[in-house]
């Protein structure tokens, strides 16, 4: 018997609807540049000049598509392009949160005081930095981005901050880190997971995406690398 088409795509819907997207974010530290540009991203004074933290404005394509799209960094149109559900973001204290927090954040949301409080933490960023104060740290960019982030795209956005890697130590707590993706997940949903390297600290998105395949093998939740950009 042939199984009526309203039925069909309803089991359609469901299946899509169970599917969740979601992209994991690699945020470096740029470099700290004279701002040109009147309004264009976050500006801090610094001997009378204004300076922030970004990378050079390029051209992004994906797929092999004509269709290129201008930005600081690869964020904005990997987000635009993929349309996730759930975003990690992950960096260090230093990385440049002013940066994507004024990409992000509409002119009518911006505030001067959640750029300068991003702005005193990528000041503060340095590795001796302990556990402890890095989690404050943490909490306190969420806080800023929960405030005034557009979240019209419905899209979560979850912070993570790691340290450099550079001993057992800081290893071990970036492993602990990482691992929260697995607690903000639900068993409920499959999760097609898309991965960007580009903008971090030397080998950390590797290490990362290793510790991303282990929970994808050890974990009860359904977890698919879909692309690795």
């Amino acid at each position: 018997m042939d199984i009526p088409v309203d039925v069909m795509k309803s089991v359609e819907r469901q299946e899509k609807d169970k599917r969740k997207k979601v992209l994991i974010l690699s945020l470096g530290t740029g470099d700290a540049t004279y701002n040109r540009m009147e309004g264009d991203i976050p500006k801090q004074m610094y001997n009378n000049k204004l300076y922030f933290s970004s990378y050079q404005n390029v051209a992004y394509s994906f797929d092999g598509g004509e269709t290129k799209e201008h930005a600081e960094f690869v964020a904005y149109p990997l987000i635009n392009h993929s349309n996730p559900d759930y975003i990690f973001l992950v960096g260090t204290v230093k990385s440049v949160w002013t940066a994507f927090y004024s990409r992000f954040v509409s002119d009518d949301n911006r505030s001067e005081e959640s750029i300068n409080k991003l702005y005193s933490i990528e000041k503060e960023g340095r590795s001796e930095l302990e556990d402890k104060k890095i989690i404050e740290f943490q909490h306190q960019i969420q806080e800023v981005f929960d405030k005034d982030i557009d979240k019209s795209n419905g899209s979560y956005i979850r912070i993570i901050l790691t340290k450099y890697g550079l001993n057992e130590d800081e290893i071990q707590f970036n492993y602990t880190q990482i691992r929260t993706i697995e607690s903000n997940l639900d068993e409920k949903y499959e999760y097609n997971v898309s991965f960007d390297i580009t903008h971090s600290f030397r080998s950390l998105p590797l290490y990362n995406l290793i510790i991303l395949n282990y929970i994808r093998q050890l974990s009860s939740i359904d977890i698919e690398i879909e692309h690795i950009y």
